[in-house]
């Protein structure tokens, strides 16, 4: 018999990405991320370990680490990664941001 206690019923994954990346990918905001405990509160309530996957802006900056990170150490969450080929670094050129300065934005 199948302990259901400890035994993933299914998988919750969570996009985690800064806010209006895609209608305004030229500014990073991360106000999305604050309500990340109000989510993280029902997925525990119903003892489901959600997976946060992260953009490079979101792994990077204070704001996301700062909310996340209690929630990771708790292990109440994993974290994965969810990169953008147009803002994760290394970049083909120095100083340009592949889709942004080229002007083809968000090739895969």
């Amino acid at each position: 018999m199948i302990d259901t206690k400890y035994s993933p019923i299914f998988i919750v994954t969570v996009d985690t990405e800064f806010d209006d990346a895609w209608t305004k990918p030229e500014t990073i905001k991360l106000d999305n991320v604050k309500e990340i405990p109000r989510s993280q509160v029902l997925c525990q309530k119903y003892n489901i370990i959600p997976t946060y996957l992260l953009t490079y802006e979101c792994a990077v900056r204070e704001e996301a680490v700062s909310v996340l990170k209690p929630i990771s150490e708790a292990e109440k969450c994993e974290i994965g990664h969810h990169l953008h080929a147009w803002s994760t670094p290394p970049f083909q050129k120095e100083n340009i941001r592949r889709d942004i300065d080229l002007d083809w934005l968000h090739a895969y």
